[in-house]
């Protein structure tokens, strides 16, 4: 909090001096950086009044790259805040944006985007087409972060067709790729999602440690590496048939998977 404290009374007076100096630009950036702060901190109301005030300042300027980034930042509160046709509205408008640029990256995470709104949406099969488009791209830039990050939502589409069994080919992928890059947070997250499943599966002990070590949340990489060697594993040793055959039972939700830096 006391980070999130000193850059915004950083970006104040930035704005301030912005104002008096007529420099529109660097107002652009204080009020982006105050809106991602705000948005961080839960404080919906005012992330989306400083990116409606960046997006006003990006557009006088004609600076297409901050609109898109505007306009994707206004996408995540209404996304959040369960505006999803006022989502998918900016999230496309920012994707039009980046396509123009050639913004292979951008466009990629759009479609991530893209795809989270429509399976809000109930547009299962949009949302598909969505994250297929984002993993060709990510792997087409070797951008392997994203590259996992898509198979954690694709891991999620699965769980919202209902479908435990089919959610695990992605889940394995994203899991490799996570190991590979020592990506924490994307381990966090899928180990958090398969302990139901673990649990379902009928390994009640496994299940528990895994809680108590989520519960524990370390900082540690090493922390959780057995645990996430042992989930390979377990998909590769036949998760899937033992999910096929156990009683339905819904998967908790997985958290969201952190930016990357997923503007």
């Amino acid at each position: 909090l006391g980070e999130y404290a000193t850059t915004e009374a950083l970006c104040h007076e930035a704005l301030a001096l912005g104002q008096e100096l007529g420099d529109r630009y660097n107002q652009a950036i204080a009020c982006n950086i105050l809106g991602q702060a705000a948005y961080d901190q839960g404080q919906y109301a005012a992330a989306q009044a400083w990116s409606q005030q960046s997006l006003a300042l990006e557009q006088q300027l004609g600076n297409r790259w901050s609109m898109a980034y505007s306009l994707t930042n206004l996408g995540k509160v209404a996304y959040i805040t369960g505006a999803y046709p006022e989502a998918r509205r900016m999230f496309e408008e920012s994707l039009r944006i980046r396509q123009a640029m050639g913004d292979t990256r951008g466009v990629a995470v759009c479609n991530v985007r893209l795809g989270e709104t429509a399976v809000a949406l109930g547009a299962l099969d949009e949302a598909r087409e969505q994250y297929d488009q984002s993993l060709h791209l990510f792997r087409a830039i070797g951008n392997r972060w994203g590259e996992a990050a898509t198979q954690i939502s694709r891991m999620q589409l699965a769980f919202a067709r209902h479908d435990t069994a089919l959610a695990l080919d992605p889940m394995q992928e994203a899991l490799k790729i996570a190991l590979d890059l020592e990506s924490l947070p994307q381990i966090v997250t899928l180990l958090a999602t398969a302990a139901p499943l673990i649990r379902q599966g009928g390994d009640e002990s496994w299940a528990s440690a895994l809680d108590q070590l989520l519960a524990a949340a370390p900082t540690s990489l090493h922390d959780y590496h057995s645990d996430a060697y042992r989930l390979l594993a377990w998909i590769k040793r036949g998760g899937r048939r033992v999910l096929t055959a156990a009683p339905a039972r819904p998967a908790e939700a997985p958290a969201e998977p952190p930016a990357a830096p997923r503007p």
